[in-house]
């Protein structure tokens, strides 16, 4: 099979690899569901892949957030901190042997 976007079905390979990892880590959803969706509020906000991330693309998420009327407290600041760069998302070495498939720049 091939896949008309192969770096979207790469990224959602891992982010299914990713959730399935957690529960073999008898993680519960209400564990794995906040730290999975504050990887795709990243993912949505930089409009990259994972593997495009740099650390100026989470400072400035980071930033984002700690704007505006409503600013996100210091404690989610660091949750976030924490829980991001442990995702297997966010890995410069990717797949394929270490390349990364073609994909949006978006």
């Amino acid at each position: 099979m091939v896949h008309l976007d192969p770096a979207a079905a790469v990224f959602e390979a891992r982010k299914n690899g990713w959730t399935r990892q957690q529960a073999a880590r008898f993680l519960r959803a209400r564990t794995i569901d906040p730290r999975a969706a504050s990887g795709q509020r990243l993912e949505e906000f930089t409009d990259l892949y994972p593997w495009q991330w740099t650390p100026a693309e989470g400072e400035a998420f980071i930033a984002h957030l700690r704007s505006g009327t409503q600013p996100i407290q210091m404690s989610t600041v660091r949750t976030y901190e924490v829980t991001i760069p442990q995702q297997p998302l966010n890995t410069s070495r990717g797949a394929a042997g270490g390349r990364e498939p073609a994909g949006r720049q978006r």
